[in-house]
Protein backbone atom coordinates (compact mmCIF):
# COMPACT_ATOMS: atom_id res chain seq x y z
CA UNK A 1 0.00 0.00 0.00
CA UNK A 2 1.33 3.49 -0.99
CA UNK A 3 2.37 5.55 1.98
CA UNK A 4 1.43 8.83 0.33
CA UNK A 5 -2.03 7.84 -0.72
CA UNK A 6 -4.98 9.00 1.19
CA UNK A 7 -6.45 5.62 1.01
CA UNK A 8 -9.23 6.60 -1.35
CA UNK A 9 -9.47 5.58 -5.04
CA UNK A 10 -9.52 8.42 -7.77
CA UNK A 11 -12.65 8.54 -9.84
CA UNK A 12 -12.40 8.77 -13.77
CA UNK A 13 -15.04 10.53 -15.98
CA UNK A 14 -17.42 8.25 -17.68
CA UNK A 15 -16.38 7.13 -21.16
CA UNK A 16 -19.72 7.80 -22.98
CA UNK A 17 -19.55 11.56 -22.28
CA UNK A 18 -16.03 11.88 -23.75
CA UNK A 19 -17.02 9.98 -26.87
CA UNK A 20 -20.05 12.17 -27.47
CA UNK A 21 -17.99 15.35 -27.19
CA UNK A 22 -15.34 13.96 -29.55
CA UNK A 23 -17.90 12.90 -32.19
CA UNK A 24 -19.63 16.28 -32.18
CA UNK A 25 -16.33 18.08 -32.70
CA UNK A 26 -15.44 15.76 -35.57
CA UNK A 27 -18.78 16.25 -37.29
CA UNK A 28 -18.52 20.04 -37.07
CA UNK A 29 -15.03 19.88 -38.53
CA UNK A 30 -16.16 17.63 -41.39
CA UNK A 31 -19.15 19.86 -42.10
CA UNK A 32 -16.95 22.95 -42.30
CA UNK A 33 -14.53 21.06 -44.55
CA UNK A 34 -17.31 20.01 -46.94
CA UNK A 35 -18.83 23.50 -47.07
CA UNK A 36 -15.47 25.13 -47.71
CA UNK A 37 -14.56 22.72 -50.50
CA UNK A 38 -17.99 23.03 -52.09
CA UNK A 39 -17.74 26.82 -52.13
CA UNK A 40 -14.25 26.67 -53.64
CA UNK A 41 -15.37 24.27 -56.36
CA UNK A 42 -18.34 26.45 -57.28
CA UNK A 43 -16.25 29.60 -57.49
CA UNK A 44 -13.44 27.99 -59.49
CA UNK A 45 -15.77 26.30 -62.00
CA UNK A 46 -17.79 29.44 -62.73
CA UNK A 47 -21.04 27.97 -61.53
CA UNK A 48 -21.31 30.65 -58.92
CA UNK A 49 -21.34 33.43 -61.49
CA UNK A 50 -23.89 31.47 -63.50
CA UNK A 51 -26.16 31.21 -60.48
CA UNK A 52 -25.74 34.90 -59.76
CA UNK A 53 -26.66 35.78 -63.36
CA UNK A 54 -29.55 33.36 -63.26
CA UNK A 55 -31.18 34.97 -60.29
CA UNK A 56 -30.16 38.52 -61.21
CA UNK A 57 -33.21 40.69 -61.94
CA UNK A 58 -33.61 41.90 -65.53
CA UNK A 59 -34.14 45.49 -64.52
CA UNK A 60 -33.22 47.51 -61.51
CA UNK A 61 -36.14 48.43 -59.34
CA UNK A 62 -35.81 51.20 -56.85
CA UNK A 63 -38.38 52.42 -54.43
CA UNK A 64 -37.37 55.71 -52.97
CA UNK A 65 -38.98 58.96 -52.14
CA UNK A 66 -36.65 61.27 -54.18
CA UNK A 67 -35.91 61.04 -57.94
CA UNK A 68 -36.30 57.29 -58.13
CA UNK A 69 -38.25 57.39 -61.40
CA UNK A 70 -35.63 59.50 -63.21
CA UNK A 71 -32.81 57.39 -61.81
CA UNK A 72 -34.61 54.23 -62.84
CA UNK A 73 -35.05 55.53 -66.40
CA UNK A 74 -31.41 56.54 -66.53
CA UNK A 75 -30.24 53.13 -65.36
CA UNK A 76 -32.53 51.31 -67.77
CA UNK A 77 -31.32 53.50 -70.65
CA UNK A 78 -27.71 52.82 -69.68
CA UNK A 79 -28.40 49.12 -69.56
CA UNK A 80 -30.04 49.21 -73.01
CA UNK A 81 -27.14 51.21 -74.44
CA UNK A 82 -24.70 48.73 -72.95
CA UNK A 83 -26.58 45.86 -74.54
CA UNK A 84 -26.48 47.59 -77.94
CA UNK A 85 -22.77 48.27 -77.53
CA UNK A 86 -22.13 44.62 -76.74
CA UNK A 87 -24.00 43.51 -79.85
CA UNK A 88 -22.05 45.99 -82.00
CA UNK A 89 -18.81 44.78 -80.47
CA UNK A 90 -19.73 41.19 -81.26
CA UNK A 91 -20.53 42.20 -84.85
CA UNK A 92 -17.17 43.97 -85.15
CA UNK A 93 -15.40 40.89 -83.85
CA UNK A 94 -17.12 38.73 -86.46
CA UNK A 95 -16.23 41.15 -89.26
CA UNK A 96 -12.65 41.31 -88.06
CA UNK A 97 -12.46 37.54 -88.13
CA UNK A 98 -13.75 37.49 -91.73
CA UNK A 99 -11.28 40.21 -92.76
CA UNK A 100 -8.40 38.33 -91.18
CA UNK A 101 -9.44 35.17 -92.98
CA UNK A 102 -9.55 36.97 -96.33
CA UNK A 103 -6.18 38.59 -95.66
CA UNK A 104 -4.59 35.25 -94.86
CA UNK A 105 -6.11 33.78 -98.03
CA UNK A 106 -4.77 36.62 -100.20
CA UNK A 107 -1.32 36.41 -98.66
CA UNK A 108 -1.26 32.67 -99.21
CA UNK A 109 -2.35 33.11 -102.84
CA UNK A 110 0.30 35.77 -103.44
CA UNK A 111 2.99 33.59 -101.95
CA UNK A 112 1.94 30.70 -104.19
CA UNK A 113 1.89 32.87 -107.31
CA UNK A 114 5.19 34.55 -106.56
CA UNK A 115 7.11 31.87 -108.39
CA UNK A 116 4.54 31.30 -111.16
CA UNK A 117 5.50 32.25 -114.71
CA UNK A 118 2.96 34.10 -116.84
CA UNK A 119 3.56 34.76 -120.54
CA UNK A 120 4.03 38.45 -121.25
CA UNK A 121 3.16 38.15 -124.94
CA UNK A 122 1.17 35.83 -127.15
CA UNK A 123 -1.26 34.90 -124.37
CA UNK A 124 -4.05 36.19 -126.63
CA UNK A 125 -3.52 33.22 -128.96
CA UNK A 126 -5.48 31.07 -126.52
CA UNK A 127 -8.64 32.87 -127.64
CA UNK A 128 -8.05 31.97 -131.30
CA UNK A 129 -7.58 28.22 -131.25
CA UNK A 130 -9.41 27.59 -134.53
CA UNK A 131 -7.41 30.27 -136.35
CA UNK A 132 -4.17 28.87 -134.97
CA UNK A 133 -5.11 25.37 -136.13
CA UNK A 134 -5.82 26.74 -139.61
CA UNK A 135 -2.54 28.67 -139.57
CA UNK A 136 -0.49 25.60 -138.69
CA UNK A 137 -2.27 23.36 -141.21
CA UNK A 138 0.27 23.19 -144.03
CA UNK A 139 2.29 20.60 -145.93
CA UNK A 140 5.77 20.13 -144.56
CA UNK A 141 8.42 20.65 -147.22
CA UNK A 142 6.08 22.50 -149.58
CA UNK A 143 5.12 26.12 -150.06
CA UNK A 144 3.54 28.04 -147.21
CA UNK A 145 -0.15 28.84 -147.71
CA UNK A 146 -1.05 32.30 -148.92
CA UNK A 147 -3.09 33.41 -145.93
CA UNK A 148 -1.89 36.92 -145.18
CA UNK A 149 -5.41 37.90 -144.18
CA UNK A 150 -5.49 35.23 -141.47
CA UNK A 151 -2.09 36.26 -140.15
CA UNK A 152 -3.11 39.90 -140.13
CA UNK A 153 -6.30 39.12 -138.22
CA UNK A 154 -4.30 37.27 -135.58
CA UNK A 155 -1.71 40.02 -135.28
CA UNK A 156 -4.17 42.87 -134.81
CA UNK A 157 -5.82 40.90 -132.01
CA UNK A 158 -2.59 40.50 -130.05
CA UNK A 159 -1.64 37.03 -131.28
CA UNK A 160 1.56 37.09 -133.31
CA UNK A 161 2.13 33.48 -134.40
CA UNK A 162 5.61 32.19 -134.97
CA UNK A 163 6.68 31.83 -138.60
CA UNK A 164 6.22 28.43 -140.16
CA UNK A 165 9.52 26.58 -140.03
CA UNK A 166 8.91 23.62 -142.39
CA UNK A 167 7.57 25.31 -145.52
CA UNK A 168 8.93 27.69 -148.17
CA UNK A 169 7.65 31.25 -148.12
CA UNK A 170 6.10 32.38 -151.37
CA UNK A 171 8.07 34.90 -153.40
CA UNK A 172 6.76 38.45 -153.62
CA UNK A 173 5.16 39.20 -157.00
CA UNK A 174 7.25 41.49 -159.17
CA UNK A 175 4.28 43.81 -159.80
CA UNK A 176 4.37 45.22 -156.26
CA UNK A 177 7.26 47.54 -157.11
CA UNK A 178 5.16 49.27 -159.77
CA UNK A 179 2.93 50.72 -157.04
CA UNK A 180 5.64 53.11 -155.92
CA UNK A 181 6.51 54.29 -159.45
CA UNK A 182 3.16 56.05 -159.87
CA UNK A 183 2.62 59.78 -159.68
CA UNK A 184 0.56 61.62 -157.13
CA UNK A 185 -3.04 61.72 -158.39
CA UNK A 186 -4.03 64.52 -156.00
CA UNK A 187 -6.54 62.28 -154.25
CA UNK A 188 -6.10 59.01 -152.36
CA UNK A 189 -2.81 57.88 -153.91
CA UNK A 190 0.21 59.77 -152.60
CA UNK A 191 3.60 59.43 -154.24
CA UNK A 192 6.81 58.93 -152.31
CA UNK A 193 8.27 62.15 -153.68
CA UNK A 194 5.11 64.04 -152.76
CA UNK A 195 5.33 62.85 -149.15
CA UNK A 196 9.03 63.72 -148.89
CA UNK A 197 8.35 67.16 -150.33
CA UNK A 198 6.27 67.99 -147.24
CA UNK A 199 9.50 68.23 -145.22
CA UNK A 200 12.71 70.16 -145.94
CA UNK A 201 15.24 68.32 -148.06
CA UNK A 202 17.40 65.93 -146.07
CA UNK A 203 15.32 65.97 -142.88
CA UNK A 204 13.63 62.61 -143.52
CA UNK A 205 16.22 59.90 -142.87
CA UNK A 206 14.71 57.07 -140.78
CA UNK A 207 11.20 55.67 -141.13
CA UNK A 208 8.85 52.84 -140.24
CA UNK A 209 6.36 50.95 -142.39
CA UNK A 210 3.57 49.35 -140.34
CA UNK A 211 1.98 46.39 -142.06
CA UNK A 212 3.92 46.82 -145.29
CA UNK A 213 6.42 44.75 -147.22
CA UNK A 214 9.91 45.46 -148.45
CA UNK A 215 8.93 47.25 -151.68
CA UNK A 216 8.18 50.56 -149.96
CA UNK A 217 11.42 50.30 -147.98
CA UNK A 218 13.36 49.70 -151.21
CA UNK A 219 11.84 52.74 -152.93
CA UNK A 220 12.57 54.90 -149.88
CA UNK A 221 16.12 53.59 -149.81
CA UNK A 222 16.59 54.84 -153.37
CA UNK A 223 15.89 58.33 -151.97
CA UNK A 224 18.28 58.02 -149.05
CA UNK A 225 15.69 57.10 -146.40
CA UNK A 226 16.06 53.98 -144.27
CA UNK A 227 12.67 52.36 -143.62
CA UNK A 228 12.08 49.34 -141.40
CA UNK A 229 8.98 47.28 -142.31
CA UNK A 230 7.25 45.67 -139.34
CA UNK A 231 4.06 43.69 -138.93
CA UNK A 232 2.62 44.46 -135.50
CA UNK A 233 -0.87 44.90 -134.19
CA UNK A 234 -2.37 47.81 -132.27
CA UNK A 235 -1.99 45.90 -129.01
CA UNK A 236 1.80 46.00 -129.35
CA UNK A 237 4.09 48.84 -128.35
CA UNK A 238 6.37 49.93 -131.18
CA UNK A 239 9.95 48.74 -130.49
CA UNK A 240 11.55 52.19 -130.81
CA UNK A 241 12.72 54.88 -128.43
CA UNK A 242 10.92 58.18 -128.09
CA UNK A 243 11.51 60.70 -130.88
CA UNK A 244 13.65 58.50 -133.15
CA UNK A 245 11.72 58.35 -136.46
CA UNK A 246 11.12 60.92 -139.18
CA UNK A 247 8.27 59.22 -141.04
CA UNK A 248 5.82 56.41 -140.30
CA UNK A 249 3.63 54.85 -142.97
CA UNK A 250 0.53 52.97 -141.86
CA UNK A 251 -1.63 51.10 -144.35
CA UNK A 252 -4.40 48.53 -144.04
CA UNK A 253 -5.35 45.80 -146.45
CA UNK A 254 -8.89 46.07 -147.88
CA UNK A 255 -9.73 42.49 -146.92
CA UNK A 256 -8.72 43.01 -143.27
CA UNK A 257 -9.86 46.44 -142.05
CA UNK A 258 -7.77 47.02 -138.96
CA UNK A 259 -10.20 49.49 -137.40
CA UNK A 260 -13.01 46.98 -137.60
CA UNK A 261 -10.92 44.13 -136.21
CA UNK A 262 -8.97 45.90 -133.49
CA UNK A 263 -11.45 48.51 -132.36
CA UNK A 264 -11.27 52.27 -131.90
CA UNK A 265 -9.45 52.04 -128.57
CA UNK A 266 -6.58 50.02 -130.04
CA UNK A 267 -6.33 52.41 -133.00
CA UNK A 268 -6.09 55.39 -130.67
CA UNK A 269 -3.42 53.66 -128.57
CA UNK A 270 -1.37 53.00 -131.71
CA UNK A 271 -1.73 56.63 -132.80
CA UNK A 272 -0.39 57.76 -129.43
CA UNK A 273 2.49 55.29 -129.80
CA UNK A 274 3.30 56.61 -133.28
CA UNK A 275 3.21 60.14 -131.86
CA UNK A 276 5.72 58.98 -129.25
CA UNK A 277 8.31 57.56 -131.66
CA UNK A 278 8.13 60.47 -134.12
CA UNK A 279 10.48 63.39 -133.86
CA UNK A 280 9.01 66.91 -133.69
CA UNK A 281 8.01 67.67 -137.26
CA UNK A 282 7.80 63.97 -138.17
CA UNK A 283 5.15 62.69 -140.56
CA UNK A 284 2.51 59.98 -140.23
CA UNK A 285 1.36 58.74 -143.62
CA UNK A 286 -2.01 57.00 -143.58
CA UNK A 287 -2.09 55.18 -146.92
CA UNK A 288 -5.59 54.01 -147.91
CA UNK A 289 -6.45 53.59 -144.26
CA UNK A 290 -9.85 51.95 -143.70
CA UNK A 291 -11.89 53.46 -140.88
CA UNK A 292 -15.02 51.42 -140.21
CA UNK A 293 -16.32 53.86 -137.60
CA UNK A 294 -16.22 56.75 -140.07
CA UNK A 295 -14.58 60.16 -140.11
CA UNK A 296 -16.87 61.56 -137.43
CA UNK A 297 -15.10 59.34 -134.93
CA UNK A 298 -11.65 59.21 -136.51
CA UNK A 299 -11.08 62.96 -136.97
CA UNK A 300 -11.65 63.82 -133.27
CA UNK A 301 -9.34 60.93 -132.42
CA UNK A 302 -6.58 62.48 -134.54
CA UNK A 303 -7.13 65.84 -132.84
CA UNK A 304 -6.98 64.28 -129.36
CA UNK A 305 -3.64 62.69 -130.11
CA UNK A 306 -2.24 66.04 -131.22
CA UNK A 307 -1.41 65.57 -134.90
CA UNK A 308 -1.60 68.47 -137.33
CA UNK A 309 -3.35 67.64 -140.60
CA UNK A 310 -1.11 68.54 -143.54
CA UNK A 311 -3.17 66.69 -146.13
CA UNK A 312 -6.46 64.84 -145.94
CA UNK A 313 -8.38 62.90 -148.58
CA UNK A 314 -11.46 60.73 -148.16
CA UNK A 315 -12.48 57.99 -150.52
CA UNK A 316 -15.14 55.32 -150.88
CA UNK A 317 -15.76 52.49 -148.44
CA UNK A 318 -14.70 54.69 -145.50
CA UNK A 319 -11.13 54.89 -146.75
CA UNK A 320 -8.82 57.74 -145.78
CA UNK A 321 -5.41 58.87 -147.02
CA UNK A 322 -3.78 61.53 -144.90
CA UNK A 323 -0.48 63.15 -144.08
CA UNK A 324 -0.23 64.13 -140.42
CA UNK A 325 2.56 66.07 -138.75
CA UNK A 326 3.76 66.02 -135.17
CA UNK A 327 3.99 69.66 -134.05
CA UNK A 328 7.41 71.15 -133.44
CA UNK A 329 6.45 72.43 -129.98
Amino acid sequence: MDLYSDGSKSKKPPLPAIRRRFCSTTMVTMLLFVLTNTTSILLSSGAGAFLLRRYKPATVRLWAWDDSAALLDDLNATQSSLAVTRSQLADLHSRLAVANSLLHTLLATMSRRRHDVFPEVEHACVRFREEMVAYMNYTAGGECPSDEALVHRLVVNGCDPLPRRRCRTRSTPTTTTEKWRRDDDGAMSYSVDGVLAARPNGTVRVGLDIGGGGAFAARMRDRGVTVVPVHVGPARRLPFFDGTLDVVRWATAPETPIAGVAGEMEIELTLFDVYRVLRPGGLLWLDHFIVVSGERTFVPMIDRVGFKRVRWNSGKKKMVSALLEKPMA
